[in-house]
């Protein structure tokens, strides 16, 4: 068990005046989970992968009750190889974890399926995920089936699951054919450097999915293909699992369109793109099965200068707010979304200390924002002002291991 460190316990008796309205109203308990990359006591690390003395053995979790924001202390939840990517289950009984780096079998990375059991993650099953590096996806309401992305296999599947929440088998592959991919032993960055690219030189045929969405009525998958800066829709057959080329919306050159976040209303989808330093708001219609880029904004305020790639999109459960994370500039860029036409306006930044994060989360009430700071292996906690949408640090900084991503049941 890791201990929290002095800022996270100083924190708890100012936490409860940070609680904002929508939290008391609608708290409870949580738990959150944290997916990572594995590293050894004496491994060499390259990029932003945690601090050279990290340690990092799987899945982590610690408890969170929103009544209060109130989180920790961080456990072990399952030791297993490289879990960067995880995914719920409807029923939220179950959680999926898509492996980077290694293991290797039969020339994929895999996919594994983990029961949850107070805290703890008992495996079901695991399976070759169909290419390498599994990323973000979605589980169908019926619990049925899941679909996801392989970045560097440049292709989209879906899956059949057993009644119980384990995986049964492949049903269709989108784009690439499944193929081996190199047996990599560390992440392709340079020590300071930013995981992640779309374009890489001398590959001139690269697609770099890296999240597939259902759409709210789930006739659609939609998946974001950061190389073509396009999102690629699907037809989902909600009976067999098949996913049916159906069209394709392009961005800006250059964007490289990473994560995407449905609003609550699904009228309308957002991207952060990756390769842009931008944020997209499109419009979905959901009859049709199209998008429509319909504006483009910064993630970064203007004069800034350095390498910077955001990583994920969050819409907060009112509808009223975007939010997205810089990483380089180490920073989350808030948006107030207009809730007749969907288009956006910048809020502001507000800055973490960390200057790369994978992922974040916003907890069900929209009381708190949940920041996974992968470059030094912490997870930190914001307020979330109800009426502004603003971030005000609660003062919880969490040791966490390398955390690259963040789920919550």
């Amino acid at each position: 068990m890791l201990e929290w460190d002095r800022r996270t316990l100083l924190a708890g008796a100012g936490a409860a005046a940070l609680v904002p309205a929508m939290a008391q109203a609608k708290g409870r308990l949580h738990r959150i989970f944290t997916g990572s990359y594995s590293w050894g006591p004496n491994e060499p690390k390259s990029g932003n992968f945690g601090p050279p003395d990290m340690v990092s053995e799987g899945i982590y979790s610690f408890p969170f009750d929103s009544r209060s924001g109130r989180a920790g202390p961080v456990e072990l939840a399952a030791h297993t190889p490289n879990p960067a990517n995880l995914i719920l289950h409807p029923n939220r009984r179950i959680l999926y974890a898509g492996s980077s780096r290694l293991p290797i079998e039969q020339g994929q990375h895999r996919l594994t399926a983990f029961a949850i059991e107070q805290g703890r993650l008992i495996e079901i099953n695991h399976l070759p995920s169909g290419g390498g590096i599994p990323t973000q996806g979605a589980v169908s309401r019926s619990g049925r089936f899941m679909v996801t992305t392989n970045f560097d296999s440049d292709n989209i599947v879906s899956f059949s699951l057993r009644p119980d929440g384990g995986l049964q088998s492949l049903v269709s592959v989108i784009g690439k054919p499944i193929g081996a991919i190199p047996a990599k032993d560390s992440p392709p960055t340079a020590p300071g450097a930013i995981a992640g690219g779309a374009r890489q030189t001398g590959a001139t045929d690269r697609l770099r999915p890296h999240m597939a969405l259902l759409s709210p009525d789930e006739r659609f998958a939609i998946a974001t293909q950061m190389s073509t800066d396009s999102c690629v829709i699907l037809r989902f057959d909600a009976q067999t699992g098949t996913l049916i080329p159906h069209g394709e919306a392009h961005d800006r050159h250059g964007s490289g369109p990473r994560h995407i976040a449905f609003a609550p209303d699904g009228r309308f989808l957002y991207s952060a793109n990756e390769e842009g330093s931008t944020i997209t708001a499109w419009r979905w219609d959901a009859r049709a099965g199209a998008l429509e880029a319909m504006q483009q904004l910064p993630t970064l305020p203007a004069g800034t200068n350095g390498a910077n790639k955001p990583a994920h999109v969050a819409i907060h459960p009112s509808g009223r707010f975007a939010y997205v994370n810089n990483r380089g500039h180490g920073s989350i860029a808030i948006y107030g979304i207009d809730q007749t036409d969907g288009r956006l306006a910048p809020q502001g930044w507000t800055m973490l200390r960390s200057p790369v994060s994978w992922h974040f989360l916003i907890d069900p009430s929209g009381g708190w924002l949940i920041v996974a700071n992968q470059s030094d292996s912490s997870t930190q906690i914001f307020a979330i002002d109800p009426r502004s949408g603003a971030l005000s640090d609660s003062g919880q900084l969490l040791a966490t291991p390398c955390p690259t991503c963040l789920t919550l049941v």
